[in-house]
């Protein structure tokens, strides 16, 4: 049948009803206005539709036949100029009437009453001819599904003609499925009556359409699927194998087909399609929602969880039905009550705050489009960096405008507060107490939790570094979650999934002033209701832009097989070590992988590189002349070294682009300018992108000095800026969103500094300094995973070799060049502050020799102490003398055995959980070693600043 309509639809005119309008009627116009504006259709999918076009014949597959749809799609085409569906299967001359221009009509009217056309017989007769001519095509998968919507479902014959034409053409047929997205709620666990007479989600009937357009017109949008290549596809069939079915070797696993040989290719070629679109409204409506009340109910029956709550209770010595509501309890406090609504209803006001309070939100379309593809397969464990409070809204807002499933997202229990904490859970977030290692109950009721929400195929957040960071760097990540998840994909308890490093920074943080006071010692305020109202006074200033990135996910299947082979195993040992081819050293191993991507996901914004040449420059002032150069060299550097630009930062390099290819070789030595960083070739960049940064430059000093962070004076012909010194703290958590691109710089330049510019020394000398310093920081910064130190040191010498930062001679030995002592000095002040942290910790340790210390006395005393030298200039960097580096410093001096830190856990009280109170004490032995240590550090911060001796020295008189 379909080879003969091919054929007779050769022998005559036949008028075409279902063929998209050329052009406008009044009707389509009308529509349009009224309806189309809002809808977002981008132009990643019309790029996509287009290459598709140029390879073969396009047939635009949608899952259920829509007139308002198929509206749509030939009002949008003819905007984009993408190509009109000739063929849209299903459709007749009474539906598509109102759509044709006046003239078109008449024209087909009077060829009818001739006889130079006709209607088509079978509308089939049409499809062949159009591929034939590598002419676009659209079909459908099913017909409306309701009570209301009467008939039978659709025939084959569509994928029939299609599979015969294939084997007929020489060029391939694609087929592409394509969504238009009017509403976007998950479906429900138990299906309404509403949904048996209007239609369900997938194929909705005449009247739930248009009331889900009414309802949803300004939020719609277009997404397509990945492309099945027919010819591909039948040759997979024929073999019975699974063959890769898209357009390109890069595409994921889901462009693949397993079929029986001898399958019929027509029913399976609309099974596969019928796949491709479950996988994207996979990531678009997520799975099938549960309330928390099933979730919970279904928990409870599983009988491996209640065996297991049981040996607990017998374990403990607690009844089996006071252990059971417990659990019941937990679940009650910890579940989310996932909503849709919710998400419209916080999409919808943050849509506006963020509009008074960022100038923008800078969002990685590419990383995107790869989480997009991954989710399509496993669901997706979204790991962000942590720096605000408005991480836990950003990802979802982000999402839901994207035409992505928002997540369940793991938040404190201190954030469960009312009202926040009911709009919270109904938005996806499930609560978590901070530490529950000494209640085994509720740590099986949240592993299972997990287990179940990801079994479920929800998509889940977590924030790997456990709380905020105050100062701006990665803190170390927390092995919990990751442990649970990496267990039970190992264990096959849930199918794989995938980690996604996310990072989230910010021009200006909200917590600003918060985080400086108290990283001065003032007290964390909690989280209350009081606390919200107050930060609401922040929605009338505004902050800068906000920077989302996503690094490439990471399968954790793929991650256990490589990590087995690698290391030659095939069964991980348990083992408390942290030793290659333990569950302990793989979970470390991933955990700063994860850790190391949301760094390189990170964004390099003018705020960062502004902050970082104020706080590393060795002088009090900087003029605005060796501002700029500086910001100029420093944005050059870290693009150079893989930093990834902001979308401001990096317009103005690509418009000077040409100037900066056509910079001239770098000679081997030029005497900078005084003040400069760069010379040679390096000068020649720096001094091109200067002239396009002013503007950035200046919006971005606007932004610090309305929070009085600078003074300016006029220094001579030009303005100087200085930084007030109660501001630097706050400055240095902007300065800290780059540090993971300088910190190995930072590192070798201290070291290296120690000797004056033009003297030789020992690189195994400097290997031992270096490895001593990366050792004592290591909670300071994230390091390659899985690269030795060796290696690493080797490649940061080569490297400044070949920036001409060092000179090597036969005997290994290296110098500092005269003309690079100002771009070492520079990268060696950006670590200085927290060198110069650790070392008033080891000093201020030596107390402990005569009597032991509680651990909170000790630092509110140190402190107190750094301050009051700081206001003397005995301490260069006030920077250095927060709770967290010290806080850092005996936490690496205990895993030393320098100190002991004894803990001893308080009796609750008031209803309160107790606390953990530590006493810091020190023997002989370890007074002797922590000696050594401090005389390490105190040499590598005597290194060529004016005064730097007697400033130390004056530091020893004041803490003794």
């Amino acid at each position: 049948m379909a080879e003969q309509s091919i054929v007779k639809a050769q022998q005559d005119r036949v008028f075409n009803p279902s063929a998209m309008a050329t052009r406008q009627g009044w009707v389509l116009r009308l529509v349009a206005r009224l309806l189309f504006g809002h809808v977002r259709f981008d132009d990643v999918t019309a790029q996509k539709i287009r290459q598709i076009a140029s390879q073969g014949s396009l047939v635009y597959v949608l899952h259920s036949r829509s007139l308002l749809d198929y509206l749509y799609f030939n009002w949008a085409f003819l905007n984009l100029s993408l190509p009109l569906a000739v063929f849209a299967h299903g459709f007749r001359l009474h539906h598509t009437l109102f759509l044709r221009p006046l003239g078109e009509l008449v024209r087909a009217l009077f060829d009818s009453l001739v006889g130079r056309s006709r209607l088509p017989r079978d509308e089939f007769e049409l499809l062949g001819p159009a591929i034939q001519k590598r002419q676009p095509t659209m079909v459908f998968l099913k017909p409306p599904q309701s009570l209301l919507s009467l008939g039978g479902g659709f025939s084959d014959e569509a994928f029939r003609v299609l599979v015969a034409q294939q084997k007929l053409v020489s060029h391939d047929i694609y087929l592409l499925p394509q969504i238009m997205i009017w509403a976007r709620r998950p479906d429900k666990f138990r299906k309404s009556e509403s949904e048996r007479v209007f239609g369900n989600p997938d194929a909705p009937g005449s009247i739930r359409k248009l009331l889900s357009f009414i309802l949803h017109r300004r939020t719609a949008f277009v997404q397509v699927g990945e492309p099945v290549n027919l010819r591909t596809f039948l040759a997979a069939l024929e073999s019975g194998g699974r063959v890769h079915v898209g357009l390109s070797q890069g595409e994921p696993e889901s462009s693949t087909v397993s079929q029986p040989a001898g399958a019929d290719p027509a029913l399976a070629l609309r099974s596969e399609l019928h796949i491709r679109f479950g996988l994207e409204s996979r990531v678009i409506r997520g799975p099938v929602l549960k309330s928390a009340r099933q979730i919970q109910k279904e928990m409870m029956r599983n009988t491996d969880f209640e065996a297991q709550i049981l040996a607990i209770a017998k374990e403990q010595g607690i009844p089996k039905e006071k252990a059971l509501r417990q659990v019941e309890r937990y679940l009650k406090e910890m579940a989310a009550d996932f909503r849709m609504w919710m998400i419209e209803l916080f999409c919808l006001v943050l849509h506006r705050i963020w509009g008074r309070m960022y100038v923008g939100i800078e969002v990685d379309e590419a990383g995107l489009d790869k989480l997009r593809q991954a989710g399509r397969q496993h669901p997706l464990i979204l790991v962000p960096t942590h720096r605000s409070h408005i991480d836990y809204l950003i990802i979802s807002y982000l999402f839901y405008l994207n035409g992505l499933i928002p997540p369940y997202i793991a938040a404190g229990v201190n954030l469960s507060f009312f009202p926040m904490g009911y709009l919270f859970r109904r938005a996806g977030a499930f609560f978590i107490r901070r530490s529950f290692k000494d209640n085994p109950l509720y740590g099986l009721t949240f592993r299972y939790y997990l287990r179940k929400i990801i079994k479920e195929g929800h998509w889940v957040e977590f924030f790997p570094e456990g709380g905020r960071s105050r100062t701006g760097k990665a803190l170390p990540p927390k092995l919990g979650m990751i442990r649970d998840i990496v267990a039970d994909v190992r264990d096959g308890n849930v199918g794989n999934v995938y980690f996604c490093p996310v990072s989230i920074s910010y021009e200006k943080i909200v917590e600003e002033s918060a985080y400086s006071r108290e990283l001065s010692g003032a007290a964390k305020q909690e989280e209350n209701v009081g606390a919200v109202i107050k930060a609401g006074r922040v929605l009338f200033s505004k902050h800068g832009r906000v920077y989302v990135r996503f690094a490439e996910p990471l399968s954790v299947q793929d991650y256990l097989t490589s990590y087995q082979h690698e290391h030659g195993v095939t069964k991980l040992e348990e083992s408390t070590a942290v030793a290659p081819g333990t569950t302990r050293h793989l979970l470390r191993q991933l955990a700063y992988t994860i850790s190391y991507g949301m760094n390189q996901a990170a964004v390099v914004s003018p705020s960062a590189l502004v902050a970082m040449v104020l706080l590393a420059h060795p002088r009090p002032g900087i003029t605005r002349t060796q501002l700029m150069l500086r910001v100029g060299y420093l944005m050059m550097y870290v693009r150079d070294v893989g930093g990834k630009l902001s979308e401001t930062l990096a317009s103005v390099w690509e418009k000077h682009a040409a100037q900066l290819q056509s910079a001239p070789p770098r000679p081997e030595f030029e005497k900078a300018p005084p003040g400069s960083l760069a010379y040679g070739q390096d000068l020649f960049r720096a001094r091109v992108l200067v002239d396009g940064l002013g503007d950035v430059v200046e919006e971005t000093l606007a932004l610090f000095m309305r929070e009085k962070t600078l003074d300016v004076v006029n220094y001579g012909d030009e303005l100087a800026y200085s930084v007030v010194r109660k501001r630097r703290v706050a400055l240095d958590f902007y300065k800290n969103n780059i540090m993971h691109l300088l910190a190995g710089n930072g590192i070798l330049a201290s070291v290296i500094s120690v000797g004056r510019a033009g003297e030789w020394q020992s690189v195994q000398e400097v290997m031992q300094q270096c490895r001593f310093l990366s050792r004592l920081l290591r909670l300071e910064f994230v390091y390659v995973p899985g690269v030795p130190f060796e290696v690493q040191f080797q490649t940061k010498i080569d490297h400044f070799i070949h920036r001409g930062w060092l000179q090597r001679d036969q005997n290994g030995n290296v110098m500092v060049p005269e003309a690079a002592a100002e771009a070492v000095l520079f990268f060696a002040n950006s670590v200085r502050n927290i060198v110069e942290g650790y070392w008033l910790a080891l000093h201020h340790l030596r107390i402990l020799e005569h009597h032991s210390v509680p651990e909170k006395q000790w630092i509110s005393a140190l402190q107190k102490k750094a301050e009051a030298m700081a206001k003397d200039g005995l301490v260069r960097y006030p920077e250095s003398a927060t709770n967290v580096l010290f806080s850092n410093a005996l936490e690496v001096c205990e895993q030393h055995g320098l100190i002991f830190r004894d803990r001893r856990r308080t009796e609750p009280r008031a209803g309160k959980s107790g606390k953990t109170e530590v006493e810091l004490r020190m023997n002989a032995q370890q007074a002797t070693a922590l000696t050594g240590w401090e005389a390490t550090l105190r040499r590598i911060l005597v290194c060529g600043l004016p005064g730097d001796y007697d400033r130390i020295q004056g530091v020893d008189g004041f803490l003794k």
